[in-house]
């Protein structure tokens, strides 16, 4: 068989062709776009002589920019397979050098190497794009006002000066406006799951975990792909940030244990409020929260327990239904 690797940017694609021997058979660039896509990867394989049915097509999961790649490649049938860049990346450590052309081999010998046990990618249904384009423009603009509303606080905190009242008022209505937005978007995302039936099941069993609140509940749904995308709880622990990882080896590597950096910040923040909702209320998890600190955890470490408790339990209850 053959392996063809992509590495994906705004403006062109890299590709490089491989054979299962590991010899290159071919790399180049292309123009990002669809037609242009389709007709120079029909070239490619003519040229080569190469059946399509043979060839494994790995792509680089780069959100948006892959979006004219993949539909030219399922347009003309070829086996794909969108890979996490994260996991790539992992495969190759040692690699110093980087260059959008020794990516696309990367990716290519990535799939000659891992190419036995990687799913291959199907388009998505018309409601999950949908869902995923409104959770994009979301994320955007709950960053862009918690950004805004921070550094007015800064401003107002520390300069001596006032804003003028009429500038002081529109910007109070701009963060209005965007509060209002994302109430909307909010709506307008829970309204389409609740038109699923499954989907539906699945937000009404995990808005009946504790502590998970409307928004809280389409953030874990869409993060994980309503569980698909991450099926179990420890991985969920692992995506979110949750777990403390062990760092030990031989006896001069004893350290402490921490959470991992490389997270979904936004699926960590997810538990967190949960988490904060709930240790302050009496009950199971306020005195779940104490008994960790008498053991002598700090409190961090003791929310972040109650994030793991609250992540297992969500798990359990999709589980077994």
């Amino acid at each position: 068989g053959y392996f063809l690797g992509w590495d994906v940017s705004k403006n062109d694609v890299n590709y490089c062709l491989m054979d299962h021997h590991g010899d290159i058979r071919c790399e180049g660039k292309i123009d990002n776009k669809v037609n242009k896509l389709k007709k120079n990867i029909k070239v490619l394989l003519s040229k080569q002589m190469i059946d399509p049915r043979s060839v494994l097509v790995i792509v680089e999961n780069t959100g948006l920019f892959g979006t004219y790649l993949l539909r030219a490649l399922h347009d003309l049938e070829l086996a794909t397979v969108l890979e996490d860049a994260a996991r790539i990346g992992k495969a190759n450590a040692r690699q110093q050098d980087k260059t959008d052309r020794l990516d696309a081999q990367i990716i290519a010998r990535y799939g000659l190497e891992k190419g036995y046990c990687l799913s291959l990618w199907e388009p998505e249904c018309e409601l999950m794009a949908k869902l995923k384009q409104l959770h994009r423009r979301r994320k955007i603009l709950v960053k862009t006002r918690r950004s805004l509303q921070l550094s007015h606080q800064e401003s107002t905190k520390f300069e001596q000066t006032r804003l003028p009242g009429s500038v002081e008022e529109k910007y109070h209505a701009i963060l209005a406006d965007k509060k209002q937005l994302i109430d909307q978007i909010d709506d307008e995302i829970t309204k389409l799951i609740l038109e699923d039936p499954q989907k539906a099941h699945l937000y009404r069993i995990t808005r009946s975990v504790s502590g998970m609140g409307p928004k809280n509940t389409l953030v874990v749904l869409l993060c994980t792909n309503f569980f698909d995308k991450i099926s179990t709880a420890k991985a969920c622990c692992n995506y979110a940030g949750l777990r403390p990882i062990i760092r030990e080896s031989g006896s001069s590597v004893r350290k402490r244990k921490r959470v991992s950096k490389q997270t979904n910040k936004e699926l960590k923040t997810a538990f967190h409020h949960a988490a904060f909702s709930m240790f302050s209320k009496k009950g199971h998890f306020k005195d779940f929260y104490e008994r960790k600190i008498s053991q002598g955890k700090t409190h961090l470490q003791a929310i972040n327990a109650i994030r793991n408790k609250i992540c297992r339990a969500l798990y359990a209850c999709i589980k077994n239904d």
